[in-house]
Formats: C-alpha cells, structure tokens, sequence
C-alpha cells in the first residue's frame, strides 16, 4: 500500500519534472555507483522518498517528504537510527549539502545527475522544470533560475562522490554554462 501511495504521488498531474521518470532515472544512475555509498538501502529508500511530496508552490517539500518517509518507516517498524539517516538524507537535498556524510553524498548525486546529461536530455529537463513553474512570471523565474545555476557553477565541484564526478562534472558544467 505504502509503494502503490508512493507512486500515485510521482504521478500527480502537475509534475512535469519531479515525477515517475525523474525517479526511473536516478534509479538507473544509482545502480552503477552502489558501491560509492555505505548503506545503499537508505540511500534507496531516501531516493525513493525525496521527491515525494512536491508541489512548486511550496517551501516545504523536502521537510514533507522527509516526514512522510519517517511515517511510513516506523509504520514498518523500522530502526529509530534508520529513520533518522533517512530523514536527513531527504532534508539535505533541500540545500544540496551532504555534511560529509557519504550516502547524503550519493543521494545528492543521483538526485543531480540530469546536470550531466546530454544536451537535448538538458535541455528536456530545462523546459519541464519551467512547466513546474508556468505560474512564475518569465522575468522572475530566469532571474531565479539563473541564481540556481549559478550556484551550481560556481562550486568547486557538483558532484561530491568521484564516480558521479569523473562521469558527469565536464557536460554538466557545459550545460548550465548554457543557461548563465
């Protein structure tokens, strides 16, 4: 029940971006990197979660999503100390700031990983993530977005585990390169 709820939200109508096939894709891309985490079942089930309540409008959806995670965690009964890490990995995708932790790390990556796809893969994320945001008037949205991007750009590294960096640093830096 709790997969079968879990999915109907990534299917919500207004998910443009954040739905099933962004969730397909990071698991796709964490599969190749398991070994870069030490508890790969959380970082799963994190990535199972992170996205799961999302609503453009709001502040608070890492925080929701995070709390819906701890709900159905200790409905399984599942270890206080692993409804923490998993709670917390959800949260920093927030700020995108791992805290030295490595499957935060990991969980970040996977979460970023359409930075470093290629161009017309990009470039689909671009227009799916403005659909998200049809409701922002143009000249506010670009001046956010570029913000974001900037952010990213200007880090020393995107990507925090090396497999995700060796892989997809370079062509996800020439792709926000684009938008800036």
């Amino acid at each position: 029940d709790a997969f079968a709820s879990l999915m109907a939200r990534y299917q919500e109508p207004h998910r443009r971006y954040h739905g099933v096939a962004h969730l397909d894709s990071c698991l796709r891309e964490l599969e190749p990197a398991r070994g870069a985490g030490a508890r790969i079942g959380e970082v799963l089930l994190a990535l199972l979660f992170h996205d799961a309540i999302y609503d453009p409008r709001s502040a608070a959806n890492e925080a929701e999503s995070a709390a819906l995670a701890e709900q159905v965690l200790r409905g399984a009964k599942a270890p206080e100390d692993v409804v923490q890490r998993i709670s917390s990995m959800i949260l920093a995708t927030r700020e995108h700031d791992a805290r030295g932790d490595q499957d935060t790390a990991l969980l970040l990556d996977t979460d970023l990983s359409i930075l470093g796809a290629d161009e017309a893969a990009y470039e689909g994320f671009e227009e799916a993530i403005r659909a998200e945001y049809a409701f922002v008037p143009e000249e506010i949205f670009r001046k956010a977005r570029l913000e974001v991007l900037r952010g990213f750009l200007s880090r020393p590294r995107i990507f925090l585990t090396d497999v995700f960096h060796q892989r997809l640093e370079s062509q996800a830096r020439l792709n926000l390169a684009r938008h800036v």
